[in-house]
């Protein structure tokens, strides 16, 4: 026999629906704000580009909102479009998940902060743009590459090498040459990591939580997003970065000001100034020991003065 429903029993059908559709929305809006601009994203093979706009193929109206797309290497990337125009925030991840760019559009151009960073999490570039042209400081970092593993013992200054690096409790490390000096800080030791770049360590990886110092010039170096400050023996919160690689400054594409060029173990390599993007001025260049080497001047792009070593070390004879 069939069952008749009562208008009482279809009211309440319609409002438990009802609720299962608030609930839904409810559980959409509490999303997080990356997770629902990936989630409502076109597809980039569901756009087409003609005269510099971006429209969607389906309804050949310029589109508005986000865009997503994934590349044969893995990358992914997120970008957002007002009227057929890049405009806004675009972000994109290694295929492991981690960001790897990060950056702005205005009006088609990239415009404002743009950063880069590895596979493992290092940030790599940084700089701003100002209508699609390099516009105020870039700054570049070298990416640690090789990686030793040591277990801590009591010697603290053995030679330094990509297979054998012996630390004692964690603490305050220094760097000088290829060795490290225990400076103390207390704590239990374990087992640890050395990130080695020519001959030099640029950080140091304690698996117990510990992290240390390195010097020439002192660098705070992090271990798993942590730091040692140096007065209480307590830990930080940072974020990790290679030392720096290059730093200058840009005006409207073209490089202006002071710049200096680092060598991967953190002492600087190059100093020098442009003008409207052209070489002007004093011009130093240092060993990775950190001892001038050699100088320039230039003049609108022009060598005009130069010296090297042996000068600086025997004098000049001429003053």
């Amino acid at each position: 026999m069939t069952k008749i429903s009562s208008p009482q029993g279809n009211a309440s059908l319609l409002q438990s629906a009802r609720l299962v559709a608030v609930f839904g929305l409810l559980l959409t809006g509490c999303q997080k704000p990356l997770e629902r601009k990936l989630m409502f994203a076109m597809e980039q093979n569901a756009t087409v580009k003609r005269d510099g706009l971006l429209y969607d193929a389906e309804n050949n109206e310029t589109v508005n909102g986000y865009v997503k797309d994934s590349a044969d290497d893995g990358v992914r990337i997120l970008y957002q479009v007002s009227k057929g125009k890049r405009n806004g925030e675009f972000l994109g991840w290694h295929p492991n998940g981690l960001k790897k760019v990060e950056g702005s559009f205005r009006d088609g151009n990239e415009h404002g902060l743009w950063s880069t960073w590895d596979e493992n999490g290092a940030k790599l570039w940084e700089g701003h743009r100002k209508n699609g042209t390099l516009h105020g400081t870039v700054t570049r970092w070298h990416s640690p590459k090789a990686q030793a593993t040591a277990v801590a013992g009591t010697g603290a200054d053995n030679a330094i090498t990509e297979s054998d690096v012996t630390l004692t409790n964690f603490g305050a490390y220094y760097i000088s040459d290829e060795k490290i000096d225990f400076l103390g800080g207390g704590g239990s030791g374990g087992r640890a990591t050395a990130v080695v770049s020519e001959g030099c360590v640029i950080s140091i990886r304690l698996e117990n939580g510990g992290s240390g110092y390195v010097s020439a010039p002192e660098v705070k170096i992090s271990s798993d997003g942590w730091r040692f400050n140096e007065k209480d023996f307590r830990r930080e919160e940072v974020r990790e970065s290679g030392f720096k690689k290059s730093e200058g400054t840009y005006e409207n594409g073209l490089k202006e000001g002071g710049g200096t060029i680092w060598h991967p173990n953190g002492r600087v390599w190059q100093q020098r100034t442009f003008s409207k993007g052209k070489k002007e001025g004093r011009w130093t260049y240092f060993d990775k020991q950190g001892r001038l080497v050699k100088e320039e001047v230039y003049r609108a792009d022009e060598l005009i003065d130069a010296k090297k070593l042996p000068d600086f070390w025997l004098g000049d004879k001429d003053s």
